[in-house]
């Protein structure tokens, strides 16, 4: 029996605050690319690097050049090195389509051990996992990842919280019975 896993997800998504240094992601969708499940928060990162490299660079000439240009084009002067900023994470996808399992069989040898390491900031995550052959067998394990470590983490319930409150109109009219009608007469 294989398990695969469903999604990684942030619990909370608006207090999530996990970036990676565009050096670290890129060393990472390197070395490791082949092992990404069908759904990796990285390839994400990979696109808005691209956009980033091609960003142009001043000359002290003031000649404009590409963003991967190491001389000027104008004058043959080197240009300074290009630092690439931070990503920020707006998910942390880790799974695969359907019964595919290559998000199980690479969740703890590449995201625990090489792509954690790599992550700033602190976010509540969790993973949804389930047997292949059985549907039902839904199981959600959830982690904390602060500054680079990842920590287990158990969710328990206690009794006396606040019930939330909705603000919700129902959606249909109120139709009268015509047949009670018919019986008042």
């Amino acid at each position: 029996m294989s398990t695969r896993i469903d999604y990684v997800q942030f619990v909370h998504p608006d207090r999530a605050n996990l970036s990676i240094d565009a050096s670290d992601a890129k060393r990472l969708i390197d070395r490791y690319e082949d092992s990404f499940p069908d759904y990796c928060f990285l390839r994400e990162v990979e696109d808005k690097l691209g956009s980033q490299t091609k960003e142009k660079v001043k000359c002290q000439c003031g000649t404009q050049s590409y963003g991967n240009a190491k001389f000027c084009r104008e004058c043959g002067t080197q240009l300074p090195k290009k630092t690439l900023e931070g990503v920020a994470l707006t998910n942390i996808d880790w799974h695969d389509d359907d019964y595919a399992t290559d998000a199980a069989n690479t969740f703890f040898e590449v995201f625990v051990q090489k792509v954690v390491p790599n992550l700033r900031g602190h976010a509540e995550c969790s993973v949804t996992y389930s047997d292949e052959d059985d549907e039902d067998s839904s199981k959600t394990a959830h982690f904390v990842i602060n500054n680079g470590e990842l920590t287990w983490c158990e969710i328990v319930l206690r009794p006396g919280a606040d019930a939330p409150k909705f603000d919700a109109e129902y959606p249909y009219e109120e139709v009268e019975d015509e047949d009670e009608d018919d019986d008042d007469r």
